[in-house]
Formats: structure tokens, sequence, C-alpha cells
């Protein structure tokens, strides 16, 4: 593991690359299942394919939030104007929301499946 001051340096064009590649190279279970589908159906390379742009739709998803992800601190820090106490305040208040809404949804799906009045066929 590394230790505090380590990563305080900043990271270089490499390291971002390695650290990229070290967590893209694992497998994808979707990518396996559609390899294993394909393969069933005699369809091998249509399966890669698909599996290929399955690779390449996650990684433009991922770089669109990890964009916005620090395109919004950069932003909040300009806003700020290196205010710790807003800072803190507004993560608090985000982590918050974030909470009381996946538990809002969480409670109406529970919700909706406890209450399902749909006729039995």
């Amino acid at each position: 593991m590394p230790s505090a001051s380590d990563l305080d340096q900043p990271v270089s064009l490499w390291q971002a690359v390695g650290i990229a590649f070290a967590v893209g190279i694992r497998p994808c279970t979707g990518g396996i299942l559609v390899l294993l589908f394909s393969s069933a159906l005699g369809l091998y390379w249509a399966g890669v394919a698909a599996t290929f742009v399955m690779a390449l739709g996650t990684a433009i998803t991922v770089s669109i939030i990890a964009s916005l992800a620090v395109k919004s601190r950069d932003l909040a820090l300009k806003y700020s104007g290196h205010n710790a106490l807003w800072l803190d305040r507004t993560a608090f208040g985000l982590k918050l929301m974030g909470g009381l809404f996946i538990a809002c949804v969480g409670g109406l799906l529970f919700w909706a499946t406890a209450t399902n009045t749909t006729p039995l066929i």
C-alpha cells in the first residue's frame, strides 16, 4: 500500500495508463455471458465483436462520469474560494440527499412489490 506522502505526488501519464489497464483487465461477467451464448449458437466472432462494443460503451461512460466528477470538483473549489467549512457542509448535504434518494427508491420498489395486485394468469 502506498503511504500518504506517496499520494501527494502528481501521477504521470504512464502511471495513469497503468492504473486504467489494471482496472480494465478484469473479466466482465456480461462479456463472458455474451461469449458463452454466442459460442453455443456458433456465432463466436459476433460475440467477440459484441464484447468489444460493450467494452467501448463502458469506456465512454466511465470517461464521461470521471470528467464530470473532476470538473464538478474544480467548479466547487472555484465558487467556494477554498472555504473548507462550506465544502464540508456541501459534501455532507450531497451525501445525505444521495442516501435519502437511494432509500426512497428502494422503499418505492419494496412497496410496489409488496402491494402487487396484478391477477394471476
